[in-house]
C-alpha cells in the first residue's frame, strides 16, 4: 500500500474500531451473562448456586430459545462457580456449571470471555471489511488515474486478503450472536488462531485447479519449445503452492486448535502456523491479483488520437526476418493504425524500437521497419530506433526521438505482447513517458509461463513494498495466534 489517502482512511477506521471496542469492553466487563443449555424442556424449577458466595451477585435471570441466562455483577476479586440446577415435576434433574474470575478492578471474565466479546469480534470483522472496501475503491480509482501503477496490484490483492478474513470473522460473530448463544470466547479464539489456515483450506480447490492447468501448459510448452529451466517456472510455482498449502492444512488437521500456549513448543507451533499461513495466503492473492491486472491491462479502450506508435522489439531470426512473437507486436500496431485512420482519419508515426544483438545481422528496429514497409506503411511514417537493448531503453530512446520532433503534447501508444503490457507501462512511466498500451496475442501454452515471469519480475522490482507488507501481515498473524495468551494475561 503506497497511497497516503487509503492509509489515512484505514487508520481512522482502526481508531474508531479501537475506541468502540474499548467502550464495549469497559461496559461489558462490569457484568457477565452466563449462558446454559436447558436440558429439560418441561422443567419447573431452576436454582442458581454461587460457590463461594460474596464474589458476584445475581442481577437477572431469563430463558430464551432453549437457553437459560444468568447475569451477575462483581463484588470482590476471586474465582467463583455458577451452577444452575434444573428439576422437573417428574423428578428429572440436570445441572450445568460456569467458572468466573473477578479481577481486583472488578472486571469479570468467564473462560476468557466477557460480555461484549462477540460484539468486539463482529466489530473486528467489520473493520477488516471496511479496509477491504477502502482498498478496492482505491483499486478502481487506479483503473483511471494510475493504470500502469503497481498500486493496482497491491490494492486488489490486499482488498481480497482483508475481505476474506473479515467475512469469516463477521459471519462467525453473527452466527454466535444470533444462533449459538452458548459459544464462548474459547471457540472464537481457536478460530482466530486457525483463521489464516482455514482461508488456505477454502482456497485449496482453486489452488489445485490452477496448479494443474499451469503444469499442463508448461508440459505443452516444453514439448513445443524444448527443455529449458525457464519453461518450467509454472511447474515450480505449482509445486511450491501445493507444498505450502498442504503443509498448512496437515498442521491444521493434526495439530489441535489450542488458543493458549501451555508451553514453549505450543507457542512456537501456533505462531509458525499462523505466520506461514498468512504469508502463503498473501502470496496466492498477490499472484491472483497480478494475473488479473496483466490480463486486463491490454484491454483498456483507447482513444483514436495517437501521434506515435512505439513497437517494442525482441529477438529476430538469423536472416533478419521476424519471429511470430515480434511479428505479432508489429501486426497489432498496424491494426491499431488502420483503426485510428478509419475512425478519426489521423495518421500516426511508427517507432519500431530495438537494437542489434550479438547474434542478429540487423537491429530489431530496422527489421520491424522493413516489415512495416512491406505491409504498405510509407517510409516517411516510420522513425526506427536502433540502439536500445532493453525495455527501459526502448522507452527512453523513443522518447528522445519524439521530443526531437517538437510536437507539443504528443499522444503515444506502445505495442508489445499482451502479458508484457502492464510492466512495459510501468517502465514507460519510469522513463518519463506517458503512453497507453496495446498487446498482441500469444499461444495459449506460452502465455501462462510468460505471466509467471512477469509476476516474478514485478515482485523483484517492488521488493521493498512486499517486504513492508509482509512485516505488517506477520505482526497481524502473530496477534491472531496470541489473542488467547493476551487474554490469559489480562484475566490473571
Amino acid at each position: 500500500m503506497n497511497n497516503k489517502k487509503e492509509l489515512k482512511l484505514i487508520l481512522i477506521g482502526l481508531g474508531i474500531f479501537v475506541l468502540i471496542s474499548l467502550v464495549v469492553f469497559l461496559m461489558g466487563t462490569r457484568r457477565f451473562t452466563a449462558c446454559f443449555n436447558i436440558p429439560i424442556k418441561d422443567y419447573n424449577k431452576a436454582e442458581v448456586i454461587l460457590e463461594p458466595e460474596g464474589i458476584v451477585t445475581v442481577t437477572d435471570k431469563w430463558e430464551y430459545k432453549g437457553y437459560y441466562f444468568v447475569r451477575v455483577s462483581g463484588l470482590n476479586p476471586g474465582d467463583v462457580f455458577i451452577s444452575v440446577e434444573f428439576e422437573s415435576e417428574t423428578g428429572g434433574k440436570a445441572s450445568y456449571h460456569y467458572s468466573l474470575r473477578v479481577t481486583k478492578n472488578n472486571i469479570i471474565f468467564g473462560n476468557y470471555a466477557f460480555d461484549g466479546f462477540k460484539i468486539i469480534t463482529l466489530l473486528f470483522g467489520c473493520f477488516l471489511l471496511y479496509a477491504a472496501v477502502v482498498l478496492f475503491i482505491a483499486f478502481l480509482r487506479c483503473e483511471d488515474e494510475k493504470y500502469f501503477s503497481y498500486e493496482r496490484i497491491m490494492h486488489l490483492g490486499m482488498s481480497m486478503y482483508f475481505a476474506g478474513i473479515g467475512a469469516m470473522f463477521t459471519v462467525m460473530a453473527l452466527f454466535f450472536i444470533f444462533v449459538r448463544f452458548d459459544i464462548g470466547a474459547d471457540t472464537i479464539l481457536v478460530f482466530s488462531v486457525s483463521i489464516l489456515s482455514l482461508a488456505i483450506l477454502f482456497l485449496l480447490p482453486f489452488i489445485l485447479i490452477y496448479a494443474l492447468l499451469l503444469s499442463i501448459s508448461n508440459i505443452v510448452l516444453v514439448k513445443h519449445e524444448g527443455f529449458r529451466p525457464v519453461n518450467l517456472l509454472g511447474v515450480l510455482l505449482s509445486f511450491l503452492m501445493m507444498a505450502g498449502s498442504l503443509i498448512v492444512i496437515v498442521s491444521l488437521l493434526f495439530y489441535g486448535g489450542a488458543f493458549v500456549a501451555s508451553n514453549k513448543k505450543d507457542l512456537v507451533e501456533m505462531c509458525l502456523r499462523s505466520v506461514i499461513s498468512g504469508l502463503i495466503l498473501y502470496f496466492i492473492l498477490i499472484l491472483l491479483s497480478t494475473q488479473f491486472v496483466l490480463i486486463r491491462s491490454p484491454k483498456k479502450k483507447l482513444t483514436y488520437d495517437k501521434d506515435y506508435i512505439i513497437i517494442l522489439g525482441c529477438k529476430i531470426r538469423p536472416d533478419g526476418t521476424l519471429y511470430p512473437l515480434i511479428r505479432g507486436r508489429v501486426d497489432k500496431a498496424i491494426a491499431f493504425y488502420k483503426e485510428q485512420l478509419e475512425h478519426s482519419g489521423k495518421k500516426a508515426i511508427f517507432i519500431p524500437s530495438g537494437g542489434q544483438g550479438s547474434d542478429e545481422i540487423i537491429s530489431e528496429g530496422e527489421a520491424m521497419k522493413r516489415y512495416l514497409m512491406e505491409a504498405g506503411i510509407p517510409e516517411e511514417q516510420i522513425m526506427a530506433e536502433t540502439e536500445s537493448v532493453n525495455t527501459f531503453q526502448n522507452m527512453a530512446f523513443s522518447k528522445k526521438i519524439i521530443e526531437d520532433s517538437s510536437l507539443k503534447d504528443p499522444k503515444i501508444v506502445f505495442s508489445t505482447t499482451n502479458y508484457h503490457v502492464f510492466r512495459s507501462g510501468m517502465i514507460a512511466k519510469q522513463a518519463g513517458l506517458t503512453a497507453s498500451g496495446i498487446g498482441s496475442k500469444t499461444k495459449w501454452f506460452f502465455w501462462p509461463n510468460a505471466q509467471i515471469r512477469e509476476f516474478i519480475g514485478l515482485v523483484v522490482k517492488k521488493w521493498k513494498i512486499h517486504l513492508i507488507t509482509i512485516a505488517i501481515l506477520t505482526l497481524v498473524a502473530l496477534l491472531l495466534a496470541n489473542l488467547g495468551n493476551l487474554l490469559n494475561v489480562v484475566t490473571v
